[in-house]
């Protein structure tokens, strides 16, 4: 009988959410962290559950980012177009913390650039 495989999108987009909740649920699990108090409990999940939320927006972006569709051309309210496409990326504080969002450029000699919105993954 033949094995059958799921792609399950998104995966290695969240490696690193994983990793920081399974990080917690070990830390919270351990004997050190029976002895303390709850107050010393609470602020170390808000503090491993702020980076964890903080990775799991940056998994977000991440799966936007390869979702991206290159265009052939894209035009700004100017009515300009803009054949010229490249990669960029930029630091974006959130809520949780600096996450970084890539998203593809478009560009005509003398015009500014754009990045046009995607909708979201789904």
């Amino acid at each position: 009988m033949a094995e059958v495989y799921t792609l399950v999108r998104g995966l290695e987009e969240f490696s690193a959410a994983r990793e920081q909740f399974n990080f917690l649920v070990s830390r919270l699990q351990s004997e050190a962290m029976a002895r303390m108090e709850h107050g010393e409990v609470e602020a170390t999940i808000a503090h491993a559950g702020s980076e964890l939320l903080r990775r799991l927006l940056q998994g977000h972006l991440d799966l936007r980012a390869k979702s991206e569709v290159r265009r052939v051309e894209v035009a700004g309210a100017d009515g300009v177009g803009r054949r010229h496409c490249r990669g960029g990326r930029r630091g974006l504080m959130s809520l949780f913390g600096e996450v970084e969002v890539k998203r593809l450029g478009y560009g005509a000699r003398g015009e500014p650039g754009l990045c046009r919105a995607q909708p979201a993954p789904g």
